[in-house]
Formats: structure tokens, C-alpha cells, sequence
């Protein structure tokens, strides 16, 4: 029956990389939530890890090296936890308070604009149009209002899993070789293909997580700046929002046009004050789209768009906002298999 088994299947370097791809799925998948600190962790730890090694290559012994990143990456979570985090949802909770009187004025705003709509295509289906979109925003704000009663009590889960993760980022980072030999004493023995597929992801992730954070803070901070000198309510939450949402390329700074145009109408109405909140959004994307992210991220994952927003469907659908947000890093990995083996089936010559 081995005929009937294709060759691919037989290289044993095809079945050591299938393998680990494997296992590391069924861990991932089945164990995301009690896992969540322990990725987070090595996700850290790497980027961190790499900033060790360019600084090692500038002559910076590592315990130098690993002793200043880690007590910058140390303050800033700490700077997270007690100023970032409440920061965030006291804006929340004050947006989530004041999502009644923003669904009153934007209904009052669209409502006299449309004005002349209704006659044109009658009052009551606008009235209908209207009516339902004021439910749904209310609905929002229900959600809205439930999730932070929750997450109250997760602050003390929330807490832990900070701790978790500032020992585990502090172990991966000063035992990495003894952590390193003994994955080895499990590693498939056939590991050429494998090796391969880890270097090129090694080298393209790296680029692109190092560039997306800078992109995040550079977008995060200029919206802030801008949102504030206009006078926008809530600009420091829309401006995190904003600066978050280039995680997700094309499909982020999209969705966050919608909440920065109601509360932008809702405070100003159709008038030049919200439009110039809308303009200098644009400018923004525009300029983030065109020069910050091809200068600070570059062609560092080699994708074509279209692979992009099909990855962006594909992994969105399967695990929601999470897999939007890492559409493009698991999209790195499977053309790097995909190449790998390519070139393992490609006739030599």
C-alpha cells in the first residue's frame, strides 16, 4: 500500500515539520485561554530577544543588554497597569454613560439632514431606518455596559497573569539556552526542512513585529495629537483605538472611521468642525498607509495584498478579532511551509 502514499509524505523531513506544525495547532486551539499568558510571554521575550542580539552585535555585552531591556519592558507594563489601563476605562465607562445623549444627537443630526429624504422616499421608512439604528447603538451600549461590570473582577485575574507574564518574559530571556536544549532533546531528528521553514519565519516575523509596534505607537500618538488640538471627545480612546487597529491592515483603520465619525457628529454635527476630525483622520491613514508603514514595516513578510485580505477572512472567521489580529504573522508561517516545500518537490537542476 505504499503506493499509494505520496511521495511528499514519505520524506521524513516533511513528516518531522507536519508534525511539530501539528502539534503546536492542537496547543494553541485547545489550550488559547489557559496558554494566553505563556504566549504572550514568548511573543514578548523574542522582540525582546532580538534587541539583545543588535545590541550584543554593537559590542554591548548580553548581561548588559538584558539587564536595561528588561527593566524598560518592566516599567513599561508597570506604566500599563497603573496609568494606561484605568486611563482606558475611565474613558469607557464615561463614552459607555454618555452613549445616550451621542444616540440622541446623532438621530437628531441625521434626522434634520435627511430631511428632504423623506420626502422623497417617505417619513415612515426613514423613521424605520432611524429607529433601528438608534436600538442597535443602544444595544451597544448595553454590551458595552455589561462587559465592564464584568471585567471588574477580572482586574484581579488581570493582575496575575501581568505577574505570569514578567516572570516567564524574565526566565525565556535568561535561561534561553538551557530552555532551547531541552526542546532540542524532543525535536524531530530529520530537522533540515524544519529549520529551513524557522529561519525564514525567524526573519521576516521579527521585521514586521518590530515594525508594527513602532507603527502602533507613531499612529497611537499623532491621533492623540490631533484628536486633542480639535477638541474631540474621548480623542485619547480613539486614538488607542486607532493606533491598535493597524494590526489589521486595510480592514482596521476602516472599521475605525465608523466611531470616530458618529462621535465626531454627535459633538459638532454636519459642520466643518467634525469634518476636519474626519479630514485629519484621513490624512493620517493616508500617511500611515503610503509612507509610515512601508518605511518602518517595509516588504518585511513578502505578501502580495490579496494574500493579506485573504488571510485577514480566512483566520477572522476562524478565531474572530484574535485571528484578525494575527492574520498576518500565521500568513507568514504558511508560506514559508509552502515554499519549503516547494522547493523540497522541486526536481534538483
Amino acid at each position: 500500500m505504499a503506493f499509494l502514499v505520496p511521495p511528499l509524505l514519505r520524506d521524513r523531513q516533511v513528516l518531522a515539520l507536519l508534525g511539530v506544525l501539528g502539534v503546536g495547532l492542537v496547543l494553541v486551539v485547545s489550550c488559547a485561554g489557559p496558554m494566553a499568558p505563556f504566549l504572550a510571554a514568548v511573543v514578548i521575550a523574542y522582540c525582546l530577544e532580538r534587541m539583545i542580539r543588535a545590541l550584543g552585535r554593537l559590542g554591548l555585552p548580553r548581561w548588559a543588554s538584558f539587564t536595561a531591556l528588561y527593566l524598560g519592558f518592566f516599567l513599561v507594563l508597570l506604566w500599563g497597569f497603573l496609568w494606561l489601563l484605568p486611563a482606558v476605562v475611565s474613558q469607557l465607562t464615561a463614552l459607555v454613560g454618555d452613549l445616550p445623549r451621542i444616540v440622541a444627537a446623532v438621530q437628531e443630526t441625521a434626522a434634520a439632514r435627511l430631511e428632504e429624504t423623506r420626502r422623497l422616499i417617505g417619513a415612515g421608512y426613514m423613521n424605520e431606518v432611524t429607529q433601528r439604528l438608534s436600538d442597535q447603538l443602544r444595544e451597544v451600549g448595553q454590551a458595552a455596559v455589561s462587559g465592564i461590570m464584568q471585567g471588574i473582577p477580572g482586574l484581579v485575574t488581570l493582575l496575575v497573569y501581568l505577574v505570569l507574564v514578567t516572570l516567564l518574559v524574565f526566565f525565556f530571556l535568561k535561561d534561553k539556552e538551557q530552555i532551547l536544549a531541552w526542546i532540542g532533546r524532543y525535536w524531530p531528528r530529520d530537522q533540515g526542512l524544519l529549520n529551513r521553514v524557522l529561519k525564514d519565519v525567524d526573519g521576516q516575523m521579527g521585521r514586521y513585529i518590530t515594525g508594527k509596534l513602532w507603527e502602533v505607537v507613531i499612529v497611537t500618538v499623532i491621533t492623540e495629537i490631533a484628536f486633542a488640538l480639535l477638541g474631540l471627545h474621548y480623542a485619547f480612546l480613539l486614538a488607542l483605538i486607532s493606533g491598535v487597529s493597524a494590526l489589521i491592515p486595510y480592514v482596521g483603520a476602516l472599521a475605525v472611521t465608523v466611531p470616530v465619525a458618529l462621535l465626531a457628529f454627535a459633538q459638532w454635527g454636519f459642520t466643518w468642525d467634525a469634518g476636519w476630525v474626519l479630514l485629519a483622520y484621513g490624512l493620517i491613514q493616508l500617511v500611515d498607509g503610503n509612507l509610515l508603514a512601508p518605511v518602518v514595516v517595509g516588504e518585511a513578510v513578502h505578501l502580495h495584498p490579496a494574500a493579506i485580505i485573504l488571510a485577514l477572512l480566512v483566520f477572522g472567521t476562524l478565531w474572530g478579532v484574535w485571528g484578525a489580529f494575527f492574520a498576518v504573522p500565521l500568513a507568514v508561517v504558511v508560506k514559508s511551509v509552502l515554499d519549503a516545500l516547494n522547493l523540497e518537490t522541486r526536481p534538483a537542476g
